[in-house]
């Protein structure tokens, strides 16, 4: 029987409604690979924030973005002092806070570790007073592992690959919160957002700032990076923030366009993941849906294609 329900689906639709949005806006406004590096810069703030408050998701969103602010701070101070290309300098800020992350989740896990051998180093010594039968049994007890430290270190890799089976209530109504919230931004704010992506220029002569509107957004995605460690984690965030955005963009002609189909092309990836994670078969969720949202891009590219082929051999024929 599969340990996916329909609790698990909601949460990818609230997820494909809050990011694959963000992905069209990125897209549009070319920063698909800001957005991504930004995500994986958050890393550094979420790791440090969960060691020691937990999955608190406001907290989470918090170091989020502190991290991912500071990255494009890092990468903007590099690329005026140092008077580098602007993706070299984000290229460098991402991988230096990314590095930070790991180092930290890999240097908790050590010190857990080193903590755990010591808990059974004194039970072993005075079972070696008591006898050889004793010291044997001391020895099998020191190598089985412990199930705070297992469960404590499978949290921490959920940062990185997600793990949609330990979704929790709370998990849920964040995300429905989260959700709702960014739909309204971008609703709110859309005048200013699609002024900024379409023409720039204008947007400025109306007295729109447009570093503001970018910095909005890069917020916005830095929140949504929190949301999404549940089912892909920190590493495949393009499943839902760029992967759903590329799809549609073969059939977009406007931005609304490629809004709507985003999000439509999300929740097909989500549909189409979620009925092989029901196969019943042991399957990680967070690279399935990765997967399949590549699936649902390489079909939407062919049939684009395909589609387009039969438009030329048609005109062809009429001539």
């Amino acid at each position: 029987m599969s340990q996916f329900n329909f609790v698990h689906f909601e949460l990818l639709f609230w997820l494909c409604l809050s990011a694959a949005p963000l992905g069209a806006f990125l897209i549009f406004r070319k920063m698909s690979f800001v957005g991504d590096a930004l995500a994986h810069a958050t890393l550094a703030g979420t790791a440090l924030v969960f060691i020691f408050y937990g999955q608190n998701f406001w907290l989470l969103s918090l170091g989020a973005l502190v991290s991912g602010f500071s990255a494009l701070w890092l990468s903007n101070f590099l690329e005026r002092r140092v008077h580098w290309n602007a993706d070299l300098c984000l290229s460098l800020a991402y991988s230096f806070f990314l590095a930070i992350g790991l180092f930290i989740m890999a240097k908790h896990q050590m010190e857990d570790r080193v903590a755990e051998s010591h808990q059974h180093e004194e039970p072993h010594e005075e079972a070696h007073h008591e006898g050889e039968h004793h010291e044997v049994h001391s020895e099998v007890e020191a190598h089985q592992p412990h199930p705070g430290h297992d469960s404590h270190g499978h949290e921490l890799e959920e940062l990185l690959m997600g793990d949609l089976q330990q979704v929790k209530a709370e998990d849920l109504w964040m995300n429905r919160i989260w959700a709702i919230i960014v739909l309204g931004l971008l609703i709110f704010f859309w005048r200013q957002l699609w002024l900024s992506v379409i023409e720039p220029k204008l947007a400025r002569s109306l007295g729109y700032s447009v570093r503001l509107i970018d910095l909005l957004l890069m917020a916005i995605v830095s929140v949504s990076v929190v949301a999404m460690m549940r089912s892909v984690g920190v590493i495949l965030v393009s499943t839902y923030l760029i992967l759903p955005a590329a799809s549609a963009l073969p059939w977009a002609r406007s931005l609304l366009q490629l809004f709507l189909l985003s999000v439509l092309m999300a929740l097909m990836a989500s549909l189409l993941g979620f009925s092989l994670l029901q196969s019943g078969q042991s399957l990680p969720p967070g690279p399935l849906l990765a997967l399949s949202a590549f699936g649902i891009l390489a079909i939407s590219l062919v049939l684009r294609y395909t589609f387009q082929l039969r438009l030329s051999w048609g005109s062809l024929k009429k001539k």
